[in-house]
């Protein structure tokens, strides 16, 4: 048994608005905004991180690697770090 799909190319003009599906160039617009959106949020958090980075303290190897587990464990209670 086949199923016709529902697009609206295939439905009539009074049963487009009918349907609540929108035309294929309103879709593009919203995904061409989204995709905007998150490369400006993808900027914004570089430049965040880029400043983090210039503002750290330097520790050594050793205080980063109990720093990043005790935030692991945090998150992740059952986390072991591997030796």
């Amino acid at each position: 048994m086949r199923t016709a799909v529902m697009t609206p190319r295939t439905l009539s003009n009074p049963r487009r608005g009918q349907s609540g599906l929108r035309p294929a160039k309103a879709e593009r617009l919203d995904n061409v905004r989204a995709l905007h959106r998150w490369r400006e949020i993808a900027r914004e958090l570089t430049t965040y991180f880029a400043e983090v980075d210039a503002n750290r303290q330097p520790v050594s190897a050793e205080e980063a690697e109990s720093i990043i587990t005790d935030a692991l464990r945090t998150s992740r209670p059952a986390y072991r770090p591997h030796q």
